[in-house]
């Protein structure tokens, strides 16, 4: 494992002059994202920067129905123009990417992510953003279930025949970190839904990976759980560490990104989580990422990345996994 501490370096004098304004415009920027991410939905100021960020080598597909309820919806974003090389020349693998919103399973809307689908898209990615139904209407298991049919809608009608069977990178931050972790480990729910592209890689941001199921916001999401373990991607891996030869499915690279100033997921979900892949010897790195719960997504927004190295740690991530 790589252990990596970052912080943001505040200007110095000297660079003040030049970057005033720009701070002041990321600053009102971070915060509608803020306020979005918190789920205050009558704050529209993401839409104006969703519109005012958006690549122009990208095709939008909205809107498109997975399932009957109303709630059972993705946007899909992907390039018009395949990349063919990355920056340094050589061969460009592009990325599937499915995105998991976090809102404690409770709230949120796929298009205030957009802003995460354009800094993937720009570089060549293709991003699947999918609404999923939310506590207290419905409860486990689905909204985990969902996400994998979502995926199985993708593949079977939206997929280019040439990337059929080649992996995917499930990523989320918050619940949806969680829901992508579990995924990515438990491989019953993707046989349920028939999903047939591999996991290749995990992106993982400040998720509940141990689920405290003592804790009466997850107990009440929970409540038609039989088994415990099935959603605790920390357990899930411990107990197929000593399986030999590993499971076919936990054939994937992870990057969790954390900060010990979140005070919503506490930091030892991620700890514990990276030490239960490295006993598994499972490749995984692991950033203690500078900001809170909120910043350590937002520093996916374009004008915003000075405040983490969330961007950064990504597109290595997306980077040097295998060419397929």
């Amino acid at each position: 494992m790589q252990r990596e501490f970052k912080t943001t370096e505040w200007l110095t004098s000297s660079r003040l002059n030049s970057r005033t304004s720009k701070k002041i415009v990321c600053a009102g920027v971070l915060l509608s994202l803020v306020i979005i991410l918190y789920g205050c939905s009558a704050n529209r100021a993401i839409s104006v920067y969703n519109g005012v960020s958006r690549p122009f080598n990208v095709e939008r597909i909205l809107d498109i129905q997975y399932a009957d309820s109303e709630r059972q919806s993705m946007d899909l974003y992907r390039p018009k123009r395949a990349r063919k090389s990355s920056a340094n020349g050589k061969p460009f693998t592009p990325r599937t990417i499915v995105f998991v919103y976090g809102g404690a399973w409770k709230g949120g809307e796929k298009e205030y992510y957009e802003f995460v689908a354009s800094n993937l898209v720009r570089r060549g990615h293709t991003v699947l953003i999918p609404n999923y139904r939310l506590y207290p209407e419905f409860q486990y298991p689905d909204f985990i279930n969902d996400v994998a049919l979502a995926i199985a809608h993708y593949e079977q009608n939206l997929r280019p025949e040439s990337d059929r069977g080649k992996g995917l990178v499930l990523m989320g931050h918050s619940a949806g970190a969680h829901t992508a972790a579990v995924l990515a480990t438990n491989p019953k729910y993707f046989q349920a839904a028939a999903v047939q592209s591999p996991v290749s890689g995990l992106i993982a941001l400040s998720g509940p990976y141990d689920l405290p199921m003592d804790d009466p916001e997850v107990m009440a999401v929970f409540s038609t759980l039989d088994d415990p373990v099935s959603v605790n991607p920390v357990k899930l891996i411990k107990n197929a560490a000593g399986v030999t030869p590993r499971p076919e499915h936990l054939g994937f690279e992870t990057l969790l990104l954390h900060a010990e100033e979140d005070e919503r997921v506490f930091f030892y979900h991620s700890e514990r989580f990276t030490a239960a892949l490295e006993a598994a010897n499972m490749p995984v790195k692991f950033v203690n990422a500078s900001g809170g719960h909120v910043k350590v997504l937002v520093g996916m927004a374009a004008p915003l990345g000075f405040i983490n190295n969330t961007r950064e740690e990504i597109l290595a991530l997306l980077n040097r996994l295998p060419a397929e």
